[in-house]
């Protein structure tokens, strides 16, 4: 399996959604990668029904499919058994264990709970392993599922409801799946009814403009100016345009006159990513700007950063094509 994440470890700094970037990693809204696939048993299925060793099988069993999303229930009380948990809780009472198979290559969008008081519901492609956790749930509700991520036809995935009580008994288990689609199929920018492909060398989007999934384009930057204000304040102004209207962030690296990298954040990276989805995200032009407080004005060393504006895909959770960067000086003074 291959979980398409963040390429960039993102951590918040400042109200501005200013993070800095080095190595990878994960956070409890999105889970963990995935591993290469799940293990359920070489000599066939072993053990008691909803055991890693005879799971039940999730694709048989839905109660409800939509075509959005599909649901499987149980009573914990009465089917469980008490072996496994998740990092998210799951080690007091009975679990269920659910093998769900992709039935075509696609991006697994949603797994949660509709439904389950003091039920958590975890996923792993190696069932019973915590380190190879992709997503774990710890409370019901349409808007806190997690996303696994890409799955290729045929993989699978272990998905447990688990007791974070032992009186937990009746859940509902909910997955939505997105399977991909080619250039010139319809499509929905929400992925509903399918998420247009994406790979290395075929990086396509939902047009929202057409609806259609469409050859994507880069980002370009038209202008862009940087500023350490007399405030002690940090200014970016930066104007492009993007054909398909998906671009999100800029992403800026940070130098000295020498040009040796200036060091902007407290792990010591010289790289950072500012969110600007309200601003750019939707729009063919247009100019975005951010005031970030005592982060780069008493860095007197810093002289130029190299700017690059950034698409993001929340369904693919990662980052899709970047612009030709621009390098610029800092200036001293106001917007």
């Amino acid at each position: 399996m291959r979980k398409f994440l963040n390429r960039f470890l993102l951590a918040t700094l400042a109200a501005a959604a200013v993070w800095a970037c080095g190595g990878n990693g994960s956070s409890d809204d999105t889970g963990g990668t995935g591993g290469s696939g799940g293990s359920g048993g070489s000599g066939g299925q072993t053990g008691a029904l909803g055991t890693c060793g005879n799971p039940i099988d999730f694709n048989a069993v839905e109660i409800w499919d939509n075509e959005e999303s599909e649901y499987v229930s149980g009573n914990l009380l009465e089917d469980g058994r008490s072996e496994l948990n998740g990092t998210c809780g799951g080690n007091k009472g009975n679990e269920v264990v659910y093998k769900w198979t992709a039935p075509s290559d696609g991006v697994l969008t949603f797994v949660g709970l509709q439904s389950g008081a003091d039920v958590v519901v975890y996923a792993s492609p190696v069932c019973g392993s915590v380190d190879d956790e992709v997503a774990c749930v710890g409370k019901p509700g349409a808007d806190f599922g997690q996303s696994v991520g890409g799955m290729k036809k045929g993989e699978s995935i272990y998905i447990v409801a688990d007791s974070r009580k032992e009186t937990a008994s009746e859940y509902q288990v909910k997955l939505n799946f997105s399977p991909l689609l080619e250039v010139g199929s319809p499509c929905r920018t929400d992925g509903r009814g399918g998420v247009c492909k994406v790979d290395a060398t075929n990086l396509n989007i939902c047009d929202p403009f057409i609806g259609f999934c469409a050859k994507d384009t880069a980002p370009e930057i038209t202008s862009v100016r940087l500023l350490r204000t007399p405030t002690k304040t940090f200014y970016l102004e930066v104007q492009g345009k993007d054909g398909e209207a998906n671009a999100t962030h800029w992403y800026g690296r940070f130098f000295d006159k020498d040009g040796k990298p200036v060091a902007v954040f407290d792990n010591g990276s010289n790289e950072g990513h500012i969110g600007f989805d309200a601003e750019i995200l939707g729009k063919k032009t247009f100019t975005a700007t951010a005031t970030v407080e005592n982060m780069f004005a008493d860095l007197p060393n810093l002289t130029t950063v190299e700017v690059t504006l950034v698409e993001y895909d929340s369904l693919w959770q990662d980052f899709l094509l970047f612009s030709e960067p621009v390098t610029v000086d800092v200036q001293d003074g106001t917007p």
